[in-house]
């Protein structure tokens, strides 16, 4: 017996299905060929696709009011059962969480709140998420520019250190046929190839000059705003949530590392006290990454560091939530071939 691919039916009213874009990325076509079909009354086959590319075209074709038939040489076309959605999504482009968003968001702030508020200690622990986030932020950076570097523990003084080796040349360079490699990997989507390789560019151009020792500085908490700006897209989209109250925590978690890099910013800026004890930290010597960007690179103040960082924090929240909303538009674009 001879079997013909799996093939999937749409209703003339779906060419205007905002989910069009998407399901146009999982089926690997433009658009234009999902609409034609779609206006032709011709089936959509699947018979391309492989492991989750499958599942997530099925399931946007079933959501999207479509009708899964298998179609053989000996029986007539029989409907397929429908595919569980409790699964990652592809792309992070259709939310797994069922429900609305703001019992969870909602839940997740004010408990947040709550313990930064009236529960130090608990706020203190919570805090140590930050540690390896941070560390992991430098090592990141500079591992981009060809500096071999280990995120750590820091148990003589407490937080986290990063150590890294000098520069090697052909660890850089190494990076870059790599990231190379894979923009040319991209080249089926001309959108995003464009943007991996004005990165690389960007790379390449500071690799040389001071200004990726600041990078490297400034990894650290930047590393943390991208954590927290994830925390909150996921809370908000609910993309990638296998159990419910996944979106709670995230929302939890994300706010309490907001609230806490807010402070310490607010702290810098307006504190002589804390500003004292920030820089004295580490046994001294002004080695905070602060520290070092206002008086060994940019031969600035702390305060104005600090008044960019908090700029930073407050928008990463906006930024997030704007993402989230609007992830049906931007992430189609983005990946259009």
């Amino acid at each position: 017996m001879t079997t013909s691919p799996l093939l999937f039916r749409l209703p003339k009213e779906s060419h205007a299905d905002s989910r069009l874009a998407l399901l146009a990325i999982s089926l690997q076509w433009t658009p234009e060929q999902v609409k034609s079909h779609i206006q032709k009354d011709t089936p959509i086959p699947l018979g391309h696709l492989s492991g989750m590319q499958l599942i997530e075209a099925r399931r946007l074709l079933v959501s999207m009011g479509g009708t899964c038939i298998q179609e053989n040489s000996d029986s007539e076309p029989q409907t397929l059962p429908e595919e569980p959605e409790d699964h990652e999504d592809i792309l992070l482009m259709t939310p797994v969480a069922k429900g609305p968003a703001w019992p969870s968001l909602v839940g997740g702030i004010f408990a947040g709140l709550i313990i930064f508020l009236f529960f130090p200690m608990l706020e203190y622990g919570f805090s140590f998420i930050l540690v390896p986030v941070h560390e992991m932020g430098h090592a990141f950076a500079y591992w981009l520019y060809g500096y071999p570097s280990i995120p750590a523990f820091d148990f003589n003084y407490g937080g986290g250190v990063t150590m890294h080796q000098e520069r090697s040349l052909q660890v850089f360079w190494g990076l870059m046929l790599v990231e190379g490699l894979g923009v040319w990997y991209l080249r089926n989507y001309s959108r995003l190839q464009k943007l991996a390789a004005g990165f690389m560019i960007l790379q390449l151009a500071t690799a040389f000059l001071m200004v990726h020792e600041i990078v490297g500085l400034a990894a650290g908490h930047g590393m943390e705003l991208l954590i927290m700006g994830v925390f909150i897209y996921r809370a908000i989209a609910g993309v990638s949530i296998v159990a419910t109250g996944e979106r709670f925590v995230y929302s939890l978690v994300g706010s309490i590392m907001w609230l806490h890099s807010a402070r310490f910013a607010y702290r810098l800026l307006t504190s002589e006290e804390h500003r004292y004890l920030y820089e004295e930290a580490k046994g001294g010597g002004h080695w905070m990454d602060f520290s070092r960007i206002a008086e060994e690179f940019v031969n600035t103040s702390l305060e104005r560091v600090a008044i960019v960082f908090l700029i930073f924090a407050l928008l990463t929240p906006l930024i997030a939530w704007i993402a989230a909303i609007s992830r049906t538009r931007w992430l189609p674009w983005l990946f259009k071939k």
